[in-house]
């Protein structure tokens, strides 16, 4: 009976070393999966920054060229409200009494 109850006490001491080498294991791969995934989270992280500032330069640099030509879209806009004045106009350049007193005043101006 001592041996049989010795024998019980040496297997149930072998299942608690067992289950705590196990329960030890678990942890330090539970421990070794939260630093991955905390480095995972930082490079994430880094690259989320990264991709912003490519971002944000690539949209500096259209602001830029935006500007770079800005005077010449301003030009546009101005030559196309030209266009309806000189339609209004045009009837008087072709006046053949209206140019006749126009060179009257340049040859009385020179």
């Amino acid at each position: 009976l001592k041996q049989r109850q010795a024998e019980e006490e040496k297997i149930r001491k072998e299942q608690e070393a067992r289950d705590e080498r196990e329960r030890q294991a678990q942890e330090a791969q539970a421990a070794k999966d939260r630093k991955e995934e905390a480095i995972r989270i930082e490079q994430a992280k880094k690259t989320q920054e990264e991709q912003e500032a490519k971002e944000k330069k690539q949209k500096e640099e259209a602001e830029k060229e935006k500007k770079k030509y800005e005077y010449v879209e301003r030009a546009k806009k101005r030559i196309d409200q030209l266009v309806p004045h000189r339609k209004s106009i045009e009837p008087f350049e072709k006046n053949k009494a209206i140019s006749k007193r126009r060179l009257g005043m340049k040859k009385m101006a020179n």
